[in-house]
C-alpha cells in the first residue's frame, strides 16, 4: 500500500516504479536523512491498522524498523510522524508516543 517513484535522469525524464511497502495500514509517510541529502530512510505508521511504527530503506524499499514494541493507542488515517530534537513522534487517539532517533 506504499509505492515509492524515481525519476530518471534521461532526456525526457521518465517514471519508473522504484519499490513497493506493505504499511500495514493508512498513515502518511515522511522521509528522513542522516546528513540532509543521503540514506534517505521512508517511516510510516499502520494507521487505523496494526498503529506500528515502521521504517524503509528510501532507495531499495527494504525494511530498516519492523515496528516491534512501537504499538499502542490507534492512530488515525492521514497521520505522519513528526521528527524535532533527535526524537519521532506519533500522535494517536488520547495519547502521543516518542521514540530516539538513532
Amino acid at each position: 500500500d506504499m509505492t515509492a517513484l524515481r525519476i530518471t535522469a534521461t532526456s525526457p525524464p521518465t517514471i519508473e516504479r522504484a519499490w513497493c511497502a506493505d504499511g500495514h495500514g493508512q498513515g502518511s509517510p515522511i522521509v528522513t536523512t542522516t546528513d540532509g541529502t543521503s540514506d534517505s530512510i521512508v517511516w510510516t505508521v499502520g494507521s487505523e491498522g496494526d498503529n506500528l511504527l515502521r521504517a524503509f530503506d528510501g532507495d531499495t524499499g527494504a525494511v530498516l524498523f519492523d515496528g516491534t514494541g512501537t504499538g499502542g493507542d490507534t492512530v488515525r488515517r492521514f497521520v505522519s510522524p513528526i521528527v524535532a530534537a533527535g526524537r519521532m513522534y506519533v500522535a494517536g487517539g488520547t495519547s502521543v508516543r516518542a521514540f530516539t532517533v538513532d
